[in-house]
Order: structure tokens, then sequence, then C-alpha cells
């Protein structure tokens, strides 16, 4: 399981009192991080609409919160996890972005994905910029495409974290001097992680060949 390792298993710890309150008022086993993660889910939503549970007091709000964000945030931590579920949607996108560049779009400018918070956390987590947090409802991620004075490409990706946000912020990616990226940096960087084959890569290892 995605959560089984040390710093998991400390958390789940430290959170026993708190996943004993949820068993006793929400009626659901909690042995995990992963069961409370999926009742947080549902009380930080009813919160949104206030409709929140007598129950859920500001401190367990609280709690909720920080087990949704380490939760969402050790879903995607390990590097061949947020390469297989990040890296098919980023080739999409690079490859969009070549087609764009070389007038194959048909007069089309935009490209728009929808997904969940999880395709939000996987990008993120691929490109080594992911941070403890659930993206909020509406979050949005934009791979902006630019003409540079010296008739190279460019991109620069912003992240709309907010769900009534207006502006989005620049992120510099990893390896790249400065917020706009080149297209040739962004493909050294990341070219050699993306997925070739994902029916092949998502196989079961079967042990001695067979």
């Amino acid at each position: 399981m995605l959560f089984d390792h040390y710093s998991t298993n400390i958390i789940i710890i430290k959170f026993q009192d708190l996943f004993q309150y949820l068993e006793k008022n929400a009626n659901q086993s909690v042995s995990n991080l992963f069961d409370a993660w999926a009742i947080s889910d549902t009380v930080l939503i009813e919160d949104a609409y206030n409709i929140t549970p007598s129950w859920v007091t500001p401190d367990i709000l609280r709690q909720l919160k920080y087990i949704s964000d380490i939760s969402a945030y050790h879903l995607m931590f390990m590097p061949e996890i947020n390469r297989l579920r990040g890296g098919p949607l980023l080739r999409d996108i690079l490859e969009n972005t070549e087609d764009l560049i070389l007038n194959k779009t048909k007069g089309r400018k935009v490209k728009v994905y929808s997904g969940h918070e999880t395709t939000i956390v996987a990008i993120l987590s691929f490109l080594g910029i992911n941070y403890p947090h659930q993206p909020p409802l509406a979050s949005a991620l934009f791979f902006d495409l630019y003409r540079q004075d010296n008739h190279s490409y460019g991109i620069q990706l912003e992240y709309l974290n907010m769900t009534n946000g207006r502006v989005a912020h620049p992120i510099q990616l990893p390896g790249c001097e400065n917020i706009m990226c080149s297209i040739t940096t962004i493909k050294r960087l990341i070219q050699d992680r993306l997925p070739k084959d994902m029916d092949k890569e998502c196989q079961i290892q079967i042990k001695n060949g067979k």
C-alpha cells in the first residue's frame, strides 16, 4: 500500500486518538491514513457548504485538514508512482506544445484538461515541486507557451491554488534558471522519466519469468 512507509506510520501513531474519535462519530473503521483521509474529504466538503456535522469541532477540523494535506502529498510521494500517474499527461502536454510550435493545431491555441486534485498532485510530484497540501476545489495548473525574442520557445508554469482565487502563481521548475523555462531544458529534465509503454509498465512483475 502506498501509505505503508516509515513517515506515514509515525503519523498514524501520532493521530491514534483522532482515529478512535472518527470511528466513534463517523461510524467507520479507521486503521490507517487512507481511512482517515476518506472521512476528512467528506467533512471538508461539508464544511465548504456550511453543513459540518456537530461532532466536528474546530480542532477536529484542523486535524482533518492536516490529514487531508499529508495524505494527498504521500499518495504520489514515490518517484515510480508519480512517474506513472503524472507522466502520461505531461507527455501529452509536451506533444501538444510541440504541435503548436509546428503549427499543427489547426488554429487551436488552448487545450483544457479536466481532472481531480490527485491529477494536480501527480503533476507537481513528477516535476519535483509538490508540497504537503490537497489542492482545493477549482485548482488549476497552466502551462503557458511563449515565443521569445530569439525565436525560441519557453514554458511558464502557473498554479491557481485557491477556490475563489483569480491570480495564478508562477512556479520555477527545478533545473530551470528562471520561471520561464526553455522547451529544450524541459525536455532534458523530464524526457527520460516519461513512460513509453503504459501497458507494459503496469503489468504485474512475476518472479522467475513466469
